[in-house]
Parts: C-alpha cells; sequence; structure tokens
C-alpha cells in the first residue's frame, strides 16, 4: 500500500536559492571597492619600491644592458606583429631575424 505524498504546507526544500539570499547591501559593495583600491595601492608602491632598489642599486653598465635587451626583446615583437599581420613568405628570412634577437638576448 502506499502512503500519499505529504501536504504543500510544509517548506520544500527545493526552493530556489535566490530567493533565501538577500541581496548585497551597499556597504559590502563599498568595502569591495575599498579592497580592490588598496590592493591597487599596494602594487603602486611594490612597484615604486622596486624601481628605487633598481636605481639605487645598479650600476650604469647593468642599466646600458638592461636597455639593450628591451630593445632587443621590442624588435622580436615587431617582427613577430609583421609576420602575423603582412605573411611570413620569406620564412627563412623571418626565422633568422628572430631567431638572431633570441640569440642576442641568451647571450
Amino acid at each position: 500500500m502506499r502512503h500519499p505524498p505529504a501536504s504543500s504546507a510544509a517548506p520544500s526544500a527545493s526552493a530556489p536559492a535566490a530567493a533565501q539570499q538577500p541581496q548585497q547591501a551597499p556597504s559590502q559593495q563599498l568595502s569591495s571597492s575599498a579592497s580592490q583600491s588598496s590592493l591597487i595601492g599596494s602594487i603602486t608602491s611594490v612597484f615604486a619600491e622596486l624601481k628605487s632598489k633598481y636605481e639605487e642599486e645598479s650600476t650604469r653598465r647593468m642599466r646600458l644592458i638592461d636597455v639593450f635587451l628591451v630593445f632587443v626583446v621590442m624588435v622580436a615583437a615587431t617582427q613577430f606583429g609583421y609576420m602575423l599581420l603582412v605573411g611570413s613568405f620569406p620564412y627563412n628570412s623571418y626565422l633568422s631575424g628572430f631567431m638572431a634577437c633570441g640569440g642576442m638576448f641568451v647571450v
């Protein structure tokens, strides 16, 4: 013998979760934006400290080498971008130029 289903007057466990959870209060939204601004401020302070330490502790020769490495990376990126936009018809030329940049960066 089967039992009749439970009455519908009892609250069901399958009620939508969105109806049970309240909306976020504006104060919570403000604290979220405040935490984002503090995160950005801490990241900025880290980079500022890194820059000041780099300027204090690196020699002129090391800075010159760093500038050259940045130039080599920019040339390689320009060659790669050109290959993507225009094509790589003389593929050996592209490959030799890109690998020359990689070799200069490593050495």
